[in-house]
């Protein structure tokens, strides 16, 4: 859990998202929680965990229908693990899965527990460290969202409207 924390930085090189100018600029910026500004920055101590949120449409019924996602399972990376070790279904966090084949009309409602729990673990908890016998503060810190185009038009709230072309005449 401290491979961001050990993590040796190269010039010129992105091999995770550690050494991405994303992570350098979140770096040296401050938390904003509902507008607020914390006074706390981005992963301040060994003690910090980066994850990913990933979402993908799933078809898990093969009935010869035209619809090709039943199910939208929502999904946490644990980043702070090495790249070897974090791609292992064995270390993804299933968060939950939003059904189909309707989509949800609010699709934000099956994320509101998740994104209340984000803020209070980016305000960081007290969490006991069994292996020392002391108490540190935890932060947790989504920093990527990722999934096909259906999910990530639905995660960030994108409406799809129909355009009429402005050389077309009526």
């Amino acid at each position: 859990m401290l491979y961001q924390h050990e993590f040796k930085h190269w010039l010129g090189r992105i091999n995770n998202f550690f050494n991405s100018q994303i992570y350098k600029q979140l770096l040296r910026t401050n938390i904003v929680i509902d507008g607020a500004d914390t006074g706390v920055q981005h992963f301040p101590g060994k003690h910090n965990i980066a994850i990913a949120i990933m979402s993908d449409g799933v078809n898990i019924f093969n009935q010869g229908s035209k619809e090709t996602n039943t199910c939208w399972p929502i999904m946490a990376q644990n980043l702070n693990l090495p790249p070897e070790e974090c791609t292992q279904m064995c270390n993804l966090i299933p968060l939950g899965v939003i059904p189909r084949p309707n989509k949800p009309k609010d699709f934000d409602s099956f994320l509101i527990l998740f994104v209340e729990e984000c803020i209070d673990l980016a305000k960081g908890i007290d969490t006991y460290n069994a292996m020392t016998g002391q108490t540190f503060t935890l932060c947790v810190h989504p920093v990527i969202i990722s999934g096909n185009m259906q999910a990530i038009k639905y995660l960030q709230n994108f409406k799809v409207q129909m355009v009429v072309s402005p050389a077309v005449s009526a």
